[in-house]
């Protein structure tokens, strides 16, 4: 879980970082006195900083939402094997559940509730 949430993390923030590269204007350069060098260059088209920069910020973050989903993925399907219920290695705690409950199936080291669950034994 613990790694599923770092890269999630990582994903989030590689994503954001290159959106906001993106999402700045382009540098023009310092600006230099009026007078000096003569007029400003002129501003680019409206068209070229209102499309530019949203649709790549957008493709960047799915980007790296879908990064982070497929890492997520391939670590959540790695097999782990659970470890055994107490009752089962310890032979004192077998005897103890075995005395204390009726219903104690000594194999899976869990015994049957009034209300019908299956509860595992330790001390």
């Amino acid at each position: 879980m613990r790694k599923i949430a770092i890269l999630l993390l990582s994903g989030a923030i590689i994503a954001t970082s290159a959106a906001e590269a993106l999402a700045r204007p382009p540098y023009w350069g310092p600006r230099l006195p009026y007078h000096r060098y003569g007029p400003p260059p002129p501003p680019p088209p409206p068209s070229f900083h209102r499309h530019r920069r949203h649709r790549d910020a957008a493709a960047l973050g799915a980007m790296g939402i879908a990064i982070g989903a497929i890492a997520a993925g391939a670590i959540a399907s790695q097999a782990r094997a659970a470890p055994p219920p107490p009752a089962t290695v310890d032979p004192r705690l077998a005897a103890y559940c075995a005395r204390k409950y009726k219903s104690f199936d000594p194999v899976t080291g869990t015994y049957v509730t009034y209300s019908g669950r299956r509860v595992v034994c330790t001390w």
